[in-house]
């Protein structure tokens, strides 16, 4: 499994992918919104051909993915069968997959990507 960091990045429009609207780089996950046990995160990846990860925790459930470009069939497949499980299944099932001979793929991303916004998440209770 590669060790390099996911680079979250906070964007002003939620729907948009264009460069102009990044407001700022971060070095850990970035919460975009809270409501109740809802936290919305949304993160750079590195090293695959979606550009960014937007997910939904409450609690330890992932409830919503979104991947932004890559490959699109795959990435709605991945985030369909992914939404619902819990963090702890989606590093099990997801972490250390690669692609096309890459240290790293978008389930890989994605498995980083909940266990960094967990983490942040449970910094934030202390």
């Amino acid at each position: 499994m590669s060790s390099d960091p996911i680079i979250p990045v906070l964007l002003t429009d939620k729907n948009s992918t264009d460069r102009s609207v990044i407001k700022s780089l971060f070095t850990e996950p970035t919460m975009l919104t809270e409501r109740q046990n809802h936290m919305t995160y949304t993160f750079k990846t590195k090293g695959t051909c979606s550009s960014h990860i937007e997910l939904e925790l409450e609690g330890n459930i992932v409830k919503e993915i979104k991947f932004i470009r890559g490959c699109n069939g795959n990435a709605q497949g991945i985030a369909k069968l992914a939404a619902g499980m819990t963090v702890e299944e989606i590093k099990e099932k997801l972490g250390g997959i690669r692609c096309d001979g890459k240290s790293t793929s978008c389930p890989d991303q994605l498995a980083k990507a909940v266990e960094m916004a967990y983490n942040e998440r449970l910094g934030d209770a202390d």
